[in-house]
């Protein structure tokens, strides 16, 4: 990845429907050029997928932060938490929590419906949840 990859990415963050021609009049490359990049990007899962934010009436998103058990197997709560309704991504990370869970929603009810979902997986210890007031770029 050089520093053209990592514009058209920044472009793409904050807008993942911008075109191919809007992206290169910003990065003063040829169309073709851009769009050979992404598929680079894409086909080596730099990017793996072009996604929405919902904005304030699309409902709310918020985060889960998960602790678990010493010597438990990620990948398995993981792929049983990404079956629930309502989550857009599971990220593993390093600190003082194990997973930080993002989920999209239209009410409060159905939020505290997937949280109690999540808990009662197996080996989870404990969870905090951060509710997004406003993201910005």
């Amino acid at each position: 990845m050089d520093k053209l990859d990592l514009k058209i990415i920044k472009i793409l963050e904050r807008n993942g429907r911008a075109s191919n021609t809007e992206i290169a009049k910003k990065t003063n490359v040829s169309e073709g050029t851009v769009r050979k990049r992404i598929l680079f990007l894409v086909k080596k899962e730099i990017i793996k997928r072009f996604t929405i934010d919902l904005g304030a009436k699309g409902g709310f998103t918020a985060l889960i932060l998960i602790n678990t058990e010493p010597n438990v197997v990620l990948s398995k709560i993981i792929k049983k938490i990404c079956a629930r309704e309502g989550i857009r991504k599971v990220s593993e990370v390093a600190g003082a929590f194990d997973l930080v869970v993002e989920i999209s929603t239209e009410s409060a009810e159905k939020f505290n419906a997937i949280i109690d979902s999540i808990r009662t997986i197996t080996k989870i210890k404990d969870t905090q949840s951060l509710i997004v007031l406003k993201t910005s770029f």
